[in-house]
């Protein structure tokens, strides 16, 4: 089965310096950076039989410079379980009964 669609986020930074405009001398040679921010929250898609590893994906306090951040969410096939039961055709009695254990689409 196809996994959930992917999601991408951006944030925006500003940086500024003084600057004579007059003589285009630079007055502070610091650059100032906008301060540090959060991506909103990503909860994962529910997928029926599978459990995600991360439910939520969270980055927070990301600086300008940081690299950009890939985030992969696996999900795990959930324990299923069935019961067989073999019947006679003729008789309509029950022979035999099995427990089955497994996993989803296994």
């Amino acid at each position: 089965s196809k996994a959930p669609e992917g999601t991408s986020q951006t944030l925006h930074f500003t940086a500024s310096k003084v600057i004579d405009k007059v003589t285009g001398k630079v007055l502070e040679t610091e650059t100032k950076w906008s301060a540090n921010q959060d991506f909103k929250d990503v909860d994962s898609p529910s997928v029926k039989g599978y459990t995600p590893e991360k439910t939520v994906v969270s980055n927070k306090n990301i600086a300008h410079d940081s690299d950009d951040i890939t985030e992969v969410v696996t999900y795990n096939a959930d324990k299923q379980k069935a019961s067989v039961t073999y019947i006679d055709d003729k008789t309509g009695k029950a022979l035999k009964g099995d427990e089955l254990k497994g996993v989803t689409n296994a």
